[in-house]
């Protein structure tokens, strides 16, 4: 995501009246409604997309359940889940717990999460 958005013709004018200087780019957004997602899946799907993917954080148990949940309802094809200390410098800090986020985990801590999440799941036969 990039902000403010370069291609709206404001945004544009207002980058050549000297307004701002520059734009930022953010890897991490909120986290989506269902239907927001579920919306978003279709609409690429009519777009003619053969395959959907999903490429989360390592962010709160809640969270992942949530992204599992959705991923699974909507059918995609893939969902992978990065640890923290990824290439993509979008995980949580490991030990900040000022953030209210600290789920980012190495990777070996991180799978008996993860696990017991999609289990939680399995055992009551959702999704």
């Amino acid at each position: 995501m990039v902000f403010p958005d370069p291609i709206d013709p404001e945004v544009i004018e207002a980058f050549k009246r000297g307004v701002f200087s520059e734009f930022e780019r953010h890897s991490r957004v909120g986290m989506v409604t269902e239907d927001g997602f579920m919306d978003r899946v279709q609409e690429l799907r009519n777009a003619g997309a053969k395959h959907v993917f999903l490429k989360t954080g390592a962010y709160r148990p809640a969270d992942l359940a949530r992204a599992i949940k959705f991923a699974s309802k909507a059918k995609i094809d893939l969902l992978t889940v990065d640890a923290a200390g990824g290439a993509t410098f979008i995980e949580p800090v490991e030990d900040d717990e000022r953030m209210g986020n600290a789920a980012g985990r190495d990777l070996l801590t991180a799978l008996p999460v993860r696990r017991q999440t999609c289990e939680y799941g399995r055992v009551r036969a959702r999704y």
